[in-house]
């Protein structure tokens, strides 16, 4: 019997168009930062100062998005309140977020998560086809500035070992989001995908993750990456070559 192996496109026909993209997308981010954004409202005839950290990542994404459209057609907006953010060339996945002193956003559900790599498609989509647009802000007076850039896959992010084996909030007992690590981590050359799927492991079997889910990771993980380590740059069809991070302060 033929087995039937899930093949990823290292090299597709359409990768310069993507990384020219993408490299347009990752220059305007990195611009913003040292911006200030002052944001109002107008309301009964006098106009208002609004800052609200509680509310700026949406508006953020706003402000990425008017930015980025006009100069990469390509780069248009995910569904309204779904996964992910923006799509950019050959539907490239970006997701965005934002913290003000200590990365405190979600990645996303853990159980959801882990379903998502229940198939090549999902494993090859979630690890190797999303990049995260993640900026640092700080609020000064009347307005909001963007401090730091960083470009990121979704295994920069997380941070490995401890108790639960990967960086993941619990709630009353309930394995609930998957988080970030530290800012420092983020540039951390250790970090591969690899690392992502072995302490994904460790806290699916620490989550109490059922074993028909758990072997169809391992399943899916075999398919896209085989039984060879994956190397720890290029495993995002449009990343830089020779940069799995891009940071600028």
């Amino acid at each position: 019997m033929k087995k039937c192996v899930y093949i990823i496109p290292k090299f597709p026909h359409y990768l310069p168009t993507a990384l020219m993209a993408h490299s347009s997308i990752i220059r305007i981010c990195n611009s913003f930062v040292g911006e200030r954004v002052e944001m109002f409202a107008t309301f009964m005839g006098q106009k208002i100062p609004m800052v609200n950290v509680n509310c700026f990542g949406d508006f953020a994404e706003d402000l990425v998005f008017a930015k980025v459209h006009p100069e990469v057609p390509e780069f248009r907006e995910g569904p309204p309140q779904a996964s992910p953010d923006f799509f950019g060339a050959h539907d490239h996945e970006y997701e965005q977020k934002t913290f003000e002193k200590n990365p405190n956003f979600d990645i996303g559900n853990f159980v959801s998560y882990v379903d998502s790599l229940t198939t090549p498609e999902g494993m090859y989509r979630k690890l190797l086809n999303t990049t995260y647009l993640v900026f640092k802000y700080g609020v000064e007076g009347d307005g909001i500035v963007f401090k730091q850039f960083w470009e990121l896959p979704v295994w920069k992010i997380c941070a490995y070992g401890g108790k639960n084996g990967l960086s993941v909030q619990i709630k009353r007992g309930q394995w609930y989001n998957i988080r970030p690590g530290t800012a420092n981590g983020f540039s951390d050359t250790s970090k591969t995908v690899d690392n992502f799927l072995d302490a994904l492991e460790v806290a699916m079997g620490l989550a109490g993750v059922d074993a028909e889910m758990v072997e169809k990771v391992r399943a899916s993980r075999r398919q896209v990456f085989g039984e060879a380590q994956p190397q720890q740059l290029g495993e995002q069809p449009c990343s830089q070559t020779g940069q799995s991070c891009c940071i600028q302060e």
